[in-house]
């Protein structure tokens, strides 16, 4: 557990300086967008070592109540890359919080095409998210949606959030604050992997 604290620890102060970086900073800096995709591969190649652990009993179970009739939501990549990345996305509450994650770029996504900014970036507090931080950002990220379009916007994705986070609530104990915050930041920053390829 110890050296899982240290690992993303260390991820998560790269991500905010790159973040933090990419707002104070003329010129190129490193998108954490490819932050994000090497911290995956680091986490991965660690457990091959098995210097960090990973549950590898955990099944992702479809969720089979859900309508597949939304539009802009891609529920069957979704649970593509959730398969695929079972290494990294190894229990429910880590799902679930990387589902809020892709919830907050879709938001993003909306107020940068209403607005032409993103004043709900001033929410996140710089990427530094206890359990508490992650449940407000999540109620107010769902309520300004609603606000925008609809109350049934993005179901797909919120059933998910629903099952794999809500209902998991107590699990967030179980994971330090930076490893909350790089599973949220991993959806955040891939969450565009997951629209319909009209709306990319």
């Amino acid at each position: 557990r110890q050296s899982e604290d240290f690992v993303f620890e260390n991820i998560m102060n790269l991500i905010r300086k790159k973040y933090n970086d990419s707002k104070t900073k003329e010129g190129f800096v490193e998108p954490v967008h490819w932050i994000i995709l090497k911290a995956i591969m680091v986490l991965q190649y660690l457990q091959e070592l098995n210097i960090i652990s990973n549950n590898k009993n955990y099944k992702f179970m479809e969720p089979d109540n859900i309508q597949k009739n939304e539009r802009s939501f891609n529920l069957e990549r979704f649970n593509e890359f959730v398969k695929e990345n079972k290494s990294f996305l190894d229990s429910d509450i880590k799902v679930g919080i990387f589902a809020v994650g892709v919830l907050v770029r879709f938001l993003f996504d909306i107020q940068q095409a209403n607005l032409h900014n993103t004043p709900f970036e001033g929410k996140l507090r710089g990427y530094k998210l206890n359990p508490e931080l992650l449940m407000n950002i999540y109620t107010e990220a769902l309520d300004k949606i609603q606000k925008y379009q609809s109350f049934y916007a993005y179901q797909e994705l919120r059933d998910i959030i629903s099952k794999y986070f809500v209902v998991n609530w107590a699990d967030l104990k179980g994971l330090s604050n930076n490893e909350l915050s790089f599973y949220f930041v991993a959806g955040l920053e891939l969450g565009k992997e997951f629209k319909r390829d009209k709306e990319n």
